[in-house]
């Protein structure tokens, strides 16, 4: 089946729609956040919120900045130091954004560890994060970045048609690989969110079980239609025949394996 999905404008009756994206997810990271804390047991304690909060404004710098000093060309960016702050033009590395993220869940887990729980934090990033992220690659689809290869005749899946606003984009149905991206991520999500019930015993040995198989599934998925996304949507430095966001997806599936491991001898070993 080959299902070409037109996109006519980046903007709805002149405002663009990357903003609206871009804010719809903050908006619904924050809110998302505050409900858990709220309602389920195991994140009864303001730390969490104040935690994942900080968390994803750290995250959505670190792809901003990971953006701007691993584009392989000197652009603006690097004579603008104030470039780090537009935040609505566009111009991410989520998954530079992904590792600041990790790297703040970290610091934040061992500064407040007397408080909070390092997995229980995972837990809640993870449920708040994925929503986030797939609405975040919506933006990308109107934005007419990170596109993927043109589609050849015929080809069957997912393409999606970009109108003659976004110039060369329109010469052809191309691999819709922001739309992929973000339905899977999506479902993902979806699956953790309504089958997955409060953790409200032994944390590791529940919640190592999810880290893992996201982690996993996550970097997988990325890592594959990484290799549709076009070369020329790129801004980002290559080494040993892998661009960074290659590299970062296949240590997160990596991670996520050997998270699944250590989650797996924990089991037996208290089973």
């Amino acid at each position: 089946m080959n299902l070409v999905i037109p996109i006519l404008h980046s903007s709805i009756l002149g405002v663009p729609l990357y903003p609206l994206f871009f804010l719809g997810a903050c908006a619904g990271g924050i809110y998302a956040s505050w409900v858990l804390t709220q309602k389920w047991p195991e994140f009864r304690n303001v730390r969490y919120f104040d935690a994942c909060v900080s968390i994803w404004v750290l995250g959505i710098l670190g792809a901003k900045g990971a953006a701007i000093l691993l584009s392989p060309i000197p652009f603006k960016s690097y004579l603008d130091p104030f470039k780090l702050i537009y935040l609505f033009e566009g111009g991410y590395q989520l998954l530079g954004g992904t590792v600041a993220a990790i790297i703040a869940l970290c610091i934040l887990s061992y500064i407040w560890r007397s408080e909070i729980s390092f997995w229980r934090l995972c837990h809640l990033v993870m449920l708040v994060g994925l929503p986030m992220f797939a609405l975040g690659r919506l933006g990308c689809l109107f934005a007419g970045c990170c596109f993927g290869l043109q589609a050849a005749d015929g080809a069957t899946g997912l393409h999606v048609m970009y109108g003659e606003s976004y110039g060369v984009l329109s010469q052809g149905p191309r691999i819709a690989v922001q739309l992929y991206d973000s339905i899977g991520v999506a479902t993902l999500s979806l699956l953790l969110w309504t089958r997955c019930p409060p953790v409200n015993r032994s944390v590791f040995r529940v919640v190592g079980g999810r880290i893992a198989l996201v982690l996993g599934i996550f970097g997988a998925g990325r890592w594959i239609e990484d290799g549709f996304r076009d070369p020329y949507s790129r801004m980002e430095l290559k080494w040993a025949g892998m661009y960074f966001s290659q590299w970062i997806a296949l240590s997160l599936a990596v991670l996520g394996i050997i998270v699944g491991m250590v989650w797996l001898r924990q089991s037996f070993k208290k089973g």
